[in-house]
This record gives structure tokens, C-alpha cells and sequence, in this order.
């Protein structure tokens, strides 16, 4: 899946515009989900997924690391992810 579904899924579940999620100051939860859906259904790099968001590799894995972390305790986070990629998968 191309990583700017991930990103529009993500903007149309939240009823953001896209630009919001990619801002680094604003969406700060919505923009985290956006980038851990955007590596775990892209399967693409790091540096890609980096790119399409303006942050460096290193910021790309202490997201995922993150929110692998809060998803194992965090049920509304464990929902808005599943009920997201539910919906990007169906559309494919």
C-alpha cells in the first residue's frame, strides 16, 4: 500500500486534512498513527516513511517503538488503529 493512503486514511478517520497530519506541530496522536500505518502497511523503509513526513529515521523508529508500546495497554489507541486499518484494507 502506498504510504499516502496510510496518510489520507488516517486524515479522513481523524476529519483532518491531510497537511495537518503531516505537520510536526499539530495532530501530534493522529500524525504518530499515520506514520506507524504508513511503515506497517507500506512495508517500506524507514527513509521513505521519514521522507513523506519531514522527520529522519531514527524519529521514524522511536515512533513505531512507541507506539508498539501503547498499544499492548492503550485500548482506544488498539481500537482507532484496527478500525483505520480495516478501512484502508477494504478499500484495496
Amino acid at each position: 500500500m502506498p504510504i499516502v493512503h496510510a496518510i489520507e486514511g488516517c486524515a479522513g478517520y481523524f476529519k483532518k486534512r491531510r497537511e495537518e497530519i503531516l505537520l510536526r506541530c499539530s495532530a501530534r496522536r493522529e500524525r504518530r498513527i499515520a506514520i506507524y500505518l504508513s511503515k506497517v502497511l507500506s512495508g517500506k523503509k524507514h527513509s521513505e516513511v521519514g521522507n513523506h513526513f519531514g522527520i529522519k529515521v531514527a524519529a521514524v523508529s522511536n515512533v513505531l517503538r512507541e507506539m508498539e508500546t501503547r498499544l499492548e495497554t492503550d485500548t482506544d489507541l488498539k481500537k482507532d488503529v484496527r478500525k483505520i486499518r480495516e478501512r484502508l484494507l477494504n478499500v484495496i
